[in-house]
C-alpha cells in the first residue's frame, strides 16, 4: 500500500518490531540468521498493513458488550448479518422482548438499552416510527409496564428515549446533591416538550412543562448517567482501571472483536476525562492487540490536558530502544456541528435549491438542526489552533454544516496557518460545489473575503456503512437524487481530497473488510423487509485499491501516524493483517466479484511483528 503500489513477496522485521526489508524472498532472506523466525503464508493468503478504523467510540462499544445493557437494534442485511443476535425491524417487537426479559425481575434499578433506530425500524406494521418519536414515553410505558426507570439510546448516538420514571429517578438524584432542576443542557441539546392538549396521553408533567421522553443530542441523555452509574455501569464508569485489569466481559469482548476484524489501530472519541482514561487503559491492557489514539473536545483539552497533546511514550524513528506503544495518546480535537442524517437532525440547506428533508418523510424541519454557529466553532478552536500542536476533527453530516466547518477552518487558517490535518467526520450529504471548495481549500486556491487562504491539510472520513444500512432511508428522507451523493467518495477522488472510512461504533460494526465492499459496490437494502436491493449512486463507487487505502495509508496520514504505520515500508512498524484471500482479486474492473470481499477471513493480526490473535473462523 505504498505510493508506488508495490506488491512484494516478503518482509523482514527486527526485534524492535520495525520493518528492515521488503522485496523478493531472496532479498529479504539475506537479513536472516540462525535466530530468525520464518513465517510462510498459505496459498492465497495475503499480508497487508493492519487496518485502521478512523473514528469510533470504544467506551460506547464496551458498554454495548458488557451484558449490562440490552440491545434493541435493527437487523443488518444478509451479507453483514454476522452478530445480528436478537434484532428486529419493528420497535414494538424489540420493546416487547425487552419487557419480557424484565417480567420476573423485581429490581427497581435503571434499565439501559442501546441501538434503537426509528429510521430503519417502524413502530409496527401500521404505526410509523415518527409517531413513536412524538411520544416515546407513552409507547415505552405501553409495552414495558412497571415503575423501573428506562433509558434507550438511539443507534445514531444523537437521541435518547425515556419513560416518566427516568425523569423521577434523575430528579431525585439531583435534588439529593443540591443540583438545579431541570438541568441546564449544552447548546443544541434539549428535552423535547409538548402542550397539555397534545394527543400524547403520557408525558412527564414538570410544573407545566410536558416532556415527551424524546431527548435530542448527547448532553440531553448524558445527564441521566449520574443516576445510572451506581446501579448499572458502576465499575465500568467509576473504576475503569479495575474493570479493564480484571478482564471483564465488555473489555475482553471488544478487544477480541477488533482483532478478528484485522484492526490494529483505531481512533476513539473520548467525550469525558473518564472515557479518555478508559480508552488508554484498554489500549495498554495485556489482552489488547490494537493501538488506540484518542481525540477529545476542546474543553477537555484545555481543562485537563493544559492545551497540549499527549504523545506516544517513545518514537522508534528517534529512539533505537523504542518498541512503539499501544497507547498512542491524544493528538486531536473533535467538535460536533450537527446531528444525525438518518435521525433527521443533519444541518441541510435552508432553501429548496439544495438538499433538504422531504416534507413527505418523517423529518421536520426541512433544514435539520445545527448545534452552534460558525463563530462559536472558531472561538472554541482558535486558542488550540494557534498553538500549532493539534489536529482537528469536526463531525458534520449535512451540507450546511459541512459548509460552516470549511469556512471555519479557512478562517482559522487565514488567521494563523496550522500544518496539522483538519478533518470532516462523516461529510455525508454531498454537493459537488462543496467538494470543489474543499479541494480548493486543500490545494491553496480557496478564497475568503477576497484573499487566498493558505493550504489546509483537509481530509474526509466517511461512515461508509451509511450506504449499506441507511441508503434507502436517505432516499426516503432526501429523495433519490440527493441520496445518490451521500458519502461521495467519487467526488473525493475527483477533487483530490484524501479520505478514510470508519465505523463510528457502536453506530455501525467495526469491520474494515465490510467497509471495502460497501464502498466498492454501494449496495443498499430497503427496510423493514431487507429483500429489495439496489446500487446507491454508482458514480461514487471506487476501486478496491482505493478502498484499501482508506483503511490503511490514507487513514494513517489523516491521523498523522503515517511515519510509523499504514503501509509496509522499511522503517515503519510491523503492524500487519493476514487475510485468507487478496481483496484486489475481486476488483470489478478486472472482472472480479466485490461482493465476496466481506467474506474474506482475517487469519492473523500482528502488532510490531508479534502475533496478537487469530479469528475464531480462521484456518
Amino acid at each position: 500500500m505504498d505510493a508506488r503500489d508495490t506488491v512484494a513477496k516478503a518482509v523482514a522485521v527486527d526485534a524492535r518490531g520495525l520493518i528492515v526489508a521488503v522485496g523478493t524472498e531472496q532479498e529479504v532472506m539475506a537479513f536472516a540468521d540462525d535466530q530468525t523466525k520464518v513465517v510462510k503464508l498459505d496459498s492465497g493468503q495475503t499480508l497487508l498493513p493492519g487496518f485502521l478504523d478512523s473514528h469510533m467510540h470504544v467506551v460506547g462499544l464496551m458498554q454495548q458488550e458488557t451484558g449490562l445493557v440490552s440491545l434493541v437494534g435493527a437487523c443488518r442485511p444478509q451479507p453483514y448479518a454476522e452478530g445480528n443476535g436478537q434484532c428486529s425491524n419493528f420497535i414494538s417487537e424489540s420493546l416487547q422482548r425487552l419487557g419480557e426479559s424484565l417480567k420476573n425481575d423485581t429490581h427497581n434499578t435503571f434499565v439501559v438499552a442501546m441501538n434503537l433506530d426509528p429510521s430503519r425500524q417502524q413502530y409496527d406494521a401500521v404505526t410509523s416510527s415518527a409517531e413513536f418519536k412524538k411520544c416515546p414515553a407513552q409507547y415505552i410505558e405501553k409495552l414495558i409496564p412497571g415503575s423501573r426507570p428506562m433509558l434507550i439510546i438511539d443507534q445514531s448516538g444523537h437521541f435518547g428515549y425515556v419513560n416518566r420514571a427516568a425523569f423521577d429517578a434523575l430528579k431525585k438524584v439531583r435534588t439529593a446533591h443540591g443540583q438545579a432542576w431541570p438541568p441546564a443542557l449544552s447548546a443544541g441539546s434539549l428535552w423535547n416538550t409538548t402542550t397539555a392538549t397534545d394527543p400524547c396521553s403520557v408525558t412527564y408533567d414538570d410544573g407545566g412543562k410536558h416532556y415527551t421522553g424524546l431527548l435530542t443530542e448527547l448532553d440531553a441523555y448524558n445527564v441521566f448517567f449520574p443516576a445510572i452509574e451506581d446501579q448499572v455501569l458502576g465499575d465500568l464508569l467509576q473504576h475503569p482501571d479495575t474493570y479493564v485489569q480484571d478482564g471483564r466481559k465488555g473489555a475482553t469482548q471488544v478487544l477480541s472483536e477488533l482483532r478478528q476484524a484485522g484492526i490494529t489501530t483505531l481512533t476513539s472519541m473520548a467525550q469525558t476525562k473518564a472515557a479518555l482514561q478508559m480508552t488508554r487503559l484498554l489500549a495498554m491492557s495485556p489482552a489488547s492487540g490494537t493501538r488506540m489514539l484518542s481525540v477529545v473536545p476542546a474543553d477537555i483539552a484545555t481543562q485537563h490536558l493544559n492545551s497540549k497533546p499527549i504523545l506516544p511514550s517513545c518514537n522508534p524513528l528517534e529512539d533505537s530502544a523504542c518498541q512503539w506503544p499501544k497507547d498512542l495518546g491524544v493528538n486531536g480535537i473533535k467538535m460536533i456541528a450537527d446531528g444525525s442524517t438518518q435521525g433527521c437532525t443533519a444541518a441541510l440547506s435552508q432553501t429548496s435549491s439544495g438538499p433538504q428533508y422531504l416534507s413527505s418523510s418523517e423529518c421536520a424541519p426541512p433544514d435539520g438542526h445545527i448545534d452552534f454557529s460558525r463563530d462559536y466553532l472558531i472561538n472554541q478552536l482558535s486558542p488550540l489552533w494557534k498553538t500549532g500542536l493539534w489536529r482537528f476533527e469536526t463531525h458534520a453530516n449535512g451540507n450546511r454544516s459541512i459548509r460552516m466547518v470549511l469556512d471555519a477552518y479557512a478562517t482559522l487558517q487565514q488567521q494563523q496557518p496550522n500544518d496539522h490535518t483538519a478533518t470532516l467526520i462523516h461529510a455525508t450529504v454531498g454537493e459537488e460545489s462543496l467538494w470543489k471548495d474543499a479541494g480548493n481549500l486543500r490545494n491553496g486556491s480557496y478564497q475568503l473575503d477576497g484573499n487566498t487562504v493558505p493550504k489546509v491539510r483537509l481530509h474526509f472520513t466517511h461512515l461508509i456503512g451509511h450506504v449499506a444500512y441507511w441508503g434507502a432511508v436517505f432516499e426516503r428522507q432526501l429523495g433519490k437524487d440527493a441520496a445518490a451523493y451521500i458519502d461521495a467518495t467519487g467526488y473525493d477522488k475527483q477533487y483530490g481530497i484524501p479520505f478514510s472510512f470508519h465505523s463510528d461504533a457502536p453506530v455501525s460494526v467495526p469491520r474494515p473488510l465490510w467497509f471495502i465492499r460497501q464502498a466498492v459496490t454501494r449496495e443498499t437494502w430497503t427496510y423493514p423487509e431487507l429483500t429489495q436491493q439496489h446500487v446507491l449512486g454508482a458514480p461514487q463507487q471506487i476501486s478496491v485499491r482505493d478502498a484499501l487505502r482508506a483503511v490503511t495509508l490514507d487513514a494513517a496520514k489523516e491521523k498523522e501516524l503515517d511515519p510509523w504505520i499504514g503501509s509496509i515500508e522499511v522503517g515503519k512498524v510491523a503492524d500487519f493483517v493476514v487475510l485468507s484471500e487478496d481483496p484486489v482479486d475481486y476488483e470489478p474492473k478486472n472482472g472480479g466479484d466485490p461482493t465476496k470481499i466481506s467474506s474474506i477471513k482475517v487469519v492473523n493480526t500482528y502488532l510490531g511483528g508479534i502475533v496478537t490473535g487469530a479469528s475464531s473462523s480462521a484456518p
